[in-house]
């Protein structure tokens, strides 16, 4: 699942803590207890910086999840999960989604997705080119079918992960608005209803009203302050603030929320013949947004690296690598949508008379690339990984990870052998605690 080696970094944390890999919870919970204690700031004040990693590797190889990523994959894993794979739960869902069970269905799922992002351009084409004569709602058909997808995501996401109820109901909500915005849309370009488009787009402001109220919470002092404390450690990615401090983390939380808000002003009011500037002018917010996700990523790079000590020259040398890869991603992505958006926006200013097919070349051959990719080299990865956690499990009779059950648990632990994994592992899961730095919890461990 992950672009990374298997077997990779994945034995520094337990040098922190001076244990081996093949050390039982037990064994690591004792020597984050001995070290914590040995290097509480309140014994040994110069020691702060080592009581800060000892705390880090605890609350790594403390979790069952994270320690088996991080087992698997090395810190490039735990990296890769932290920056978004597979959203905000990437580490909770992934051991459910590499149950043997549940791999055909996800595989199965990833390419009926694909195949529906495939099909927005095509039926868009086709229909604005006159080549069928469908109705709009017939033609936003596979918007549909995504947002359907996303939302049923939405909703059964809280039945195995509890403590995202809430959020996920938020997300919910902003998705219906979406749905609700492209019947609105399918209905205007249908006759079926009059309205001025600004009426159309009340879905979407209220979506963008929801986003920014949704970030209030995440955008106090205290909020900035652990972030900017904690940005070398493992629980997220590290932001640049721009050298403002808690005013640079207030525009890095809002900045893409008033980019879409400037863009929605700008279409709505060109749509309704407001204004009748070129479309070039309407589409100025999106060229920002290009340039500022480039610089961003250079400036958030910078922040990753500064944050790896200098004498960790395998680990540095790694995330460099990872990042230069990424950012190579980026900068083909960016060209490939700036072509785009100069040939459809000479199309819509009627300055090119070719047809939108043209226009859409470059789409065409991205989601080439991506419908190619999925049915080929993603039944590849699902094995490897499956035959990874496979091996580990037959070669180790008290393998821990929760990607297999260990064979002692099934039947020490559950009362009836037969139990399916998946129960076993959802039982086993909950939610994750960063280790007590009170010297007197510490005893309690």
């Amino acid at each position: 699942m992950f672009p990374f080696r298997r077997g990779g970094n994945n034995t520094r944390l337990y040098g922190v803590l001076e244990l081996e890999p093949e050390s039982s919870p037990d064994e690591i919970k004792r020597a984050y207890r001995r070290l914590a204690l040995q290097y509480h700031p309140d014994k040994n004040p110069n020691a702060g910086d080592q009581f800060k990693e000892i705390s880090d590797a605890y609350s790594v190889l403390s979790d069952p999840t994270k320690k088996d990523i991080y087992d698997k994959y090395g810190e490039e894993g735990l990296s890769f999960i932290n920056n978004g794979f597979l959203g905000e739960d990437g580490g909770e869902l992934l051991p459910l989604l590499m149950q043997p069970h549940l791999i055909g269905l996800v595989y199965l799922l990833v390419l009926v997705l694909v195949c529906m992002v495939v099909l927005v351009p095509i039926f868009l084409v086709v229909k604005i080119d006159n080549a069928v004569t469908w109705s709009w709602a017939a033609t936003f058909s596979p918007i549909y079918i995504l947002l359907g997808f996303l939302l049923a995501y939405n909703i059964l996401v809280p039945l195995f992960i509890t403590q995202r109820k809430f959020k996920m109901i938020y997300s919910g909500v902003q998705t219906l608005l979406i749905i609700l915005f492209f019947a609105f849309l399918a209905a205007r370009l249908d006759g079926s209803i009059g309205w001025m488009f600004y009426l159309v787009f009340i879905p979407l402001y209220v979506h963008e009203l929801f986003s920014l109220i949704r970030r209030i919470p995440a955008s106090t002092v205290a909020s900035y302050r652990t972030e900017a404390t904690q940005r070398d450690s493992d629980g997220g990615s590290p932001r640049s603030f721009l050298g403002l401090g808690y005013m640079g983390f207030l525009l890095r939380q809002y900045l893409w929320g008033l980019l879409r808000v400037w863009f929605l002003i700008f279409l709505v009011v060109r749509i309704d013949r407001v204004v009748t500037w070129s479309w070039w002018v309407t589409f100025v917010p999106v060229l920002v947004w290009f340039v500022l996700l480039f610089v961003l990523k250079k400036l958030d790079d910078r922040v990753m690296l500064n944050a790896i000590d200098v004498d960790e020259t395998e680990r540095r040398d790694s995330t460099r690598g990872y990042l230069t890869f990424m950012t190579v991603l980026l900068a083909i992505a960016i060209v490939i949508a700036m072509i785009f958006l100069g040939l459809l926006l000479a199309k819509i200013d009627n300055t090119q008379t070719w047809s939108l097919a043209k226009v859409f070349i470059p789409v065409f051959i991205v989601l080439g690339i991506l419908l190619c990719c999925c049915c080929c080299c993603v039944p590849c990865i699902y094995c490897c990984c499956m035959k990874n956690a496979v091996s580990e499990e037959a070669d180790n009779p008290f393998y821990t990870g929760r990607f297999a059950v260990p064979r002692h648990k099934l039947l020490t632990d559950s009362p009836n052998p037969t139990t399916p994994l998946a129960t076993n592992i959802a039982s086993s899961s909950g939610p994750s605690r960063q280790p007590s730095t009170d010297p007197n919890d510490l005893k309690e461990l």
